[in-house]
């Protein structure tokens, strides 16, 4: 018999070896299947100053942020994600844009997956993108649990 492991009015990417979900009015979240629970959990990723991450953009690249950043529309928000995707959010609808930060640059992400968690459910705040997507496991693999 089938389990239903997550539902959500919305849409489903694969990012590599975790899976983001986007719905309606901004739902949804990045996750990874924990192999012993045997369910999806979200990510929630650390919650990080807008300002101090301003500061770090010494060329630029989050310029278009800073004029979002009113009483109009909301603060923008700044997330880490896996220690590696800074994930800013430009008020309640947004899922959030990725950057990294390279060699003391914030480069864009534009095909990448990865977004604010925005459900409740089982989550963690923190994993190691990086580690995860090197121990990925193929369906095969994973189908021997």
């Amino acid at each position: 018999m089938p389990k239903e492991l997550f539902s959500l009015r919305g849409w489903y990417n694969k990012e590599k070896c975790f899976l983001s979900v986007d719905g309606w009015q901004s739902a949804g979240c990045l996750m990874y299947y924990d192999t012993a629970a045997k369910e999806y959990r979200a990510i929630q990723g650390k919650e990080l100053n807008f300002r101090d991450v301003l500061a770090l953009d010494t060329k630029g690249a989050l310029d278009r942020f800073r004029e979002y950043s009113s009483e109009y529309i909301g603060p923008v928000t700044a997330t880490l994600i896996g220690g590696k995707y800074y994930v800013l959010e430009q008020g309640i609808m947004d899922i959030g844009t990725p950057f990294t930060y390279e060699n003391g640059v914030f480069v864009e992400q534009s095909d990448c997956y990865v977004r604010n968690c925005h459900i409740s459910m089982n989550s963690i705040e923190y994993i190691d993108y990086d580690a995860a997507v090197a121990s990925m496991l193929t369906p095969a693999q994973a189908a021997l649990l």
